[in-house]
């Protein structure tokens, strides 16, 4: 039994599939998306922290224009450890509220739904921040 179970692990890893030994990504980091590289353009940044289930964080969301409204945010959600899904709610001036719900894709890329009032936007993909990107 105990070599059948080696021997499963092995060829996982060779297959580079994610075995329950595999570290899975994590959503604690900086993340960002944008909709264009222009100092006017949309943006969205997350700092996110978790702990256990609990993630909570803050964060800036700039819609088009000179104001960049809402601006700062704060996040709280939850997340399932070592499965990478997470549903997080997003709070700023003005009454502002969006939902992200999704999965950590590897270890540097958050896929979900966006949605903002009325509005959801599916696909939407946050990067992690590196010294070299946007955020």
């Amino acid at each position: 039994m105990r070599l059948t179970i080696i021997a499963a692990l092995g060829v996982c890893g060779l297959a580079g599939c994610e075995s329950p030994l595999s570290p899975s990504g994590t959503l604690a980091g900086k993340w960002g998306w944008e909709l264009n590289g222009n100092p006017s353009g949309t943006y969205v940044t997350l700092t996110l922290v978790s702990a256990g289930s609990v993630v909570s964080g803050t964060g800036g969301v700039c819609g088009i224009g000179p104001d960049c409204s809402p601006g700062p945010v704060t996040v709280a959600g939850s997340a399932v450890p070592g499965l990478g899904r997470f549903d997080l709610t997003i709070t700023g001036a003005g009454g502002f509220v969006a939902t992200y719900a999704g999965s950590v894709v590897g270890t540097d890329q958050l896929r979900g739904t966006w949605t903002e009032g009325s509005q959801s936007t599916p696909s939407r993909v946050f990067n992690r921040c590196t010294p070299s990107s946007f955020c």
